[in-house]
């Protein structure tokens, strides 16, 4: 039998399993097929196939127990996305050239990786033909000279416009490096994937596709599409998202939580079972911001709301009592109020119970979503507006994908005159949360808009909000590195449909704490000088490449790696 890349592992594989499947032997070996296929003149899936299916009968046929049986039918059909999925990532090696990218990565002893680019030692030399390739380095170089002539909006540095060989190498020095696995390259390897197959893409399957073509990779967790796992592999993914939690304090790295929110469970409580009216309720969780004595922080950050000094109602008090009066109020610990305006606002909003009919996209934002959204971001004292919006806002009129102005805007004034824009929000009713069509379209846009926000005000960071039936995505997109604006998924809420659900919004604090904390930290801070250099700003995909994708076909039967609901 000829010998190949792969043929051991291939031999080992037929001879070790009792029924051998070659969609399984594929789909367990995909990254390392690429690998072995990666210096083929031809590589498209169908051709991928033909080869790899004829070297398996041929092993198959070799082993002296199989070969006794007739090799189980293969067809095209049952593995042709492994096929396709192998196809990108072999577009991705060759577009990085494979001399010096595994250099910027470690790969564990025994594990199989990304490809030749980054497992180099894993291939047989003496069995491929060399070829004189540029470098890497030349690359950079190449890249610094044309990033570094960027000077105005007007030039910073578009990704589609280069064929997928040609977008630029991050420079060096300015990459986003986890304990010395480059991330930006393995995403720039991904961009090229991404640009050589445009012209199949739906938004649908392919959202995470579609905003690396705009230089915005999307961390989330567990939702990957097998194209970024193939590039990068999902126990990089993992690393990735975890160090995401650390940069922003996040999930396990969240230590600041509020002590004695059963009081406020008390008074939804109260205000459900009809204990206390609306009105009583709401004075009594606004009440919680008054105290005669100061709050107490402890060590371990844990918050302390202080207790009530009412709470009866008026039918419940003796004659004569004496209403305490509040001192004046306090400095709450950081955006706890907010929460407790948050609260208030639910009360005064909510049914007693659930609407069994379905509410129209403007009542629902009005009921159910502006009670949260006002209560944590509308801050006219500080100069920040919560708004619904109707007409484009200033992102918004600069790209084509995001000419359809969002559902909503946090505003940071500027004098009398709306400034620049610090957040964005998406809203689909109950509905529509299943529409994947509409709902990827809406995470595309939003991507959009914060990254052109960031291009524009140099904020640190731009807030998004998904908002898709009572569930709400928070993600925090930043300008990370050279060439890469990092879309991070925080945290996932569900928002009370009824006063008999808001008791469950309560687990939700510790959450909302952290999104506000994120918020103050990363989207009310701008930049200035050279703290975010021009240079690495990208454009975003030109209106003719969504042109292309977005006339396609819609279909709800497609699979979607971005809605953790479907």
């Amino acid at each position: 039998m000829a010998s190949y890349l792969g043929s051991k592992e291939l031999q080992e594989y037929i001879a070790s399993e009792p029924e051998p499947d070659f969609k399984l032997f594929i789909a367990k070996n995909k990254n390392d097929i690429a690998v072995w296929s990666s210096s083929f003149n031809i590589c498209s899936a169908l051709d991928l196939f033909t080869i790899w299916e004829n070297r398996y009968k041929a092993a198959w046929n070799l082993d002296s127990i199989k070969g006794k049986k007739q090799c189980p039918r293969i067809t095209v059909k049952d593995t042709l996305y492994l096929w396709q999925s192998i196809e990108n990532i072999i577009h991705a090696i060759k577009s990085i050239k494979g001399e010096h990218a595994h250099e910027a990565f470690t790969i564990p002893k025994g594990k199989s990786s990304f490809p030749v680019a980054f497992k180099q030692a894993s291939v047989d030399t003496t069995r491929t033909q060399q070829t004189s390739i540029e470098t890497l380095d030349q690359l950079e170089n190449s890249s610094s000279s044309e990033q570094s002539s960027c000077s105005s909006p007007d030039d910073i540095l578009p990704v589609y416009q280069y064929n997928n060989n040609n977008i630029p190498v991050p420079l060096a020095n300015k990459r986003y490096n986890i304990n010395q696995f480059d991330v930006s390259l393995a995403f720039h390897a991904f961009q090229s994937v991404a640009s050589k197959n445009i012209d199949t893409m739906n938004i649908e399957l392919n959202v995470s596709h579609i905003l690396a073509l705009s230089s915005i990779f999307l961390i989330q967790r567990e939702k990957c599409h097998p194209d970024l796992i193939g590039v990068f592999t999902e126990e990089k993914l993992k690393d990735i998202f975890n160090d995401q939690c650390k940069r922003f304090k996040t999930r396990k790295y969240n230590h600041t939580s509020i002590r004695n929110v059963d009081q406020i469970t008390s008074i939804i409580k109260n205000v459900k079972n009809d204990l206390l009216t609306r009105e009583n309720g709401i004075i009594e969780t606004y009440r919680l911001g008054f105290t005669p004595s100061p709050l107490s922080l402890v060590t371990t950050t844990i918050t302390n709301l202080p207790t009530p000094t009412f709470s009866a109602s008026p039918e419940q008090q003796s004659p004569d009592h004496q209403e305490a009066v509040p001192g004046p109020l306090l400095p709450l610990p950081k955006n706890v109020n907010k929460i407790l305006k948050c609260v208030v606002n639910l009360i005064e909003k909510l049914p007693n119970q659930d609407i069994k009919e379905d509410f129209l996209e403007l009542e629902f934002y009005h009921r159910f979503i502006d009670p949260i959204l006002s209560g944590l971001f509308d801050d006219p004292d500080n100069g920040i507006l919560f708004r619904w919006t109707i007409e484009p806002n200033e992102e918004s009129e600069h790209e084509y994908m995001t000419r359809k102005c969002p559902d909503g805007t946090i505003t940071l004034l500027d004098g009398l005159y709306f400034g620049p824009s610090l957040g964005f929000v998406d809203v689909k009713s109950a509905k529509r949360e299943h529409d994947k069509h509409v709902i990827s379209n809406d995470l595309v846009r939003l991507g959009l808009l914060s990254k052109n926000a960031i291009d524009q005000s140099n904020a640190n960071g731009c807030l998004v909000i998904q908002v898709r039936g009572l569930t709400l995505d928070f993600y925090i997109t930043k300008l990370a590195a050279d060439g890469m604006y990092t879309m991070f998924h925080l945290y996932s809420l569900k928002a009370p449909s009824s006063i008999e659900s808001l008791q469950g919004f309560v687990a939700y604090f510790d959450e909302i704490l952290s999104i506000l904390d994120i918020f103050d930290e990363h989207c009310l801070t701008f930049t200035t000088g050279d703290t975010i250099q021009h240079s690495f700003k990208r454009k975003s995909l030109s209106d003719e490449a969504f042109d292309t994708i977005l006339s396609k076909m819609k279909s709800n039967k497609r699979p979607c790696y971005t809605s953790y609901n479907q």
